[in-house]
């Protein structure tokens, strides 16, 4: 028999590093590690979207999603200023952003009652990094130019593991307007009664130049006159328990659109009358205001029972 006696050393510390996968895919949702696509300082969740593959965001915003409109985007689950995908993928930073996650949703109703009736939402969920959940942050720009023109944007977000409150303000008289029919629904609140199918509703909108009342819309066309616009918004969401959570949100916009124009025209005849001159002016001065505000309460009673309040 040979006795050892014990002897023990302290190693040094050892660092284990190792690529994370970009893309994985888990059962029916795609997810992207964002900081695996590097994006500029100072870029937000639209410019992360970019670069990811599959993913498409044309020159108005809207995002496109493996062939498919995406309707919904999502902060850790919880909705962001309603129905509007713009309002995060233009607002918050990318840097903020830990995973991009691509699915098919189920529609509220099928969600609520657990039975599937075959409606698919393309949404996509934004994972927040773990400093970023417990922290304010935000972002600010303005700009003054010749002829008065200026631009002028605030966000601001303060997020908690049960609290998410975000306040988002913009104004511009440089006819960076880009509201389309989506947006001008979801701001007037008539996006639910369409989707919803509940009583009549009535929708005044204009296309064009020629305005006579209602909001001037822009379908992606190039638009004559001035567009001063303003919009201001809060959401705010709270987890009370996990059978207690709370969605809402409140946004104000106003545009104000104005045209001045001038015609002059000259007659020539061939038969030697004399010529003839038309002229006319035309000025316009059109404002519309609209407010939204929406809030849906969660209750789960127990198991299979449970109330929702919107």
């Amino acid at each position: 028999d040979i006795a050892l006696q014990v002897k023990s050393t302290q190693l040094n510390e050892v660092v284990v590093k190792a690529e994370r996968a970009p893309v994985i895919i888990k059962k029916d949702t795609i997810e992207f590690d964002a900081p695996s696509f590097k994006t500029q300082e100072n870029a937000n969740v639209e410019d992360l979207l970019k670069k990811l593959p599959g993913v498409e965001v044309d020159s108005d915003g809207d995002i496109r999603a493996q062939g498919e409109n995406v309707q919904r985007v999502m902060v850790d689950g919880k909705e962001f200023f309603g129905r509007d995908p713009k309002l995060a993928t233009k607002n918050l930073p990318a840097k903020a952003i830990d995973k991009v996650q691509i699915y098919d949703k189920q529609s509220d109703q099928a969600t609520f009652t657990g039975i599937d009736d075959g409606q698919r939402e393309k949404t996509i969920n934004l994972k927040l990094k773990e400093e970023f959940k417990n922290s304010m942050f935000g972002s600010a720009t303005a700009g003054y130019g010749t002829d008065e023109r200026y631009v002028g944007k605030l966000s601001l977000f303060r997020f908690k593991k049960t609290e998410q409150l975000s306040i988002l303000s913009m104004s511009n008289n440089t006819n960076e307007q880009g509201f389309g029919i989506d947006d001008y629904l979801n701001f007037s609140g008539q996006s639910g009664q369409m989707l919803g199918g509940g009583g009549g509703m009535r929708l005044s909108f204009n296309i064009g130049n020629n305005n006579q009342g209602g909001p001037s819309l822009n379908f992606g066309g190039r638009q004559n006159g001035i567009f001063q616009n303003l919009g201001a918004g809060i959401n705010y969401n709270k987890d009370f328990s996990p059978k207690s959570k709370l969605t809402s949100n409140y946004f104000y916009n106003w545009i104000n659109h104005t045209t001045d124009q001038t015609l002059n025209r000259d007659n020539f005849f061939s038969s030697g009358l004399p010529s003839n001159t038309f002229k006319q002016n035309a000025f316009t001065d059109n404002n519309n205001y609209n407010h939204r505000i929406v809030a849906n309460l969660d209750q789960q009673i127990d198991s299979v029972n449970s109330i929702k309040w919107n």
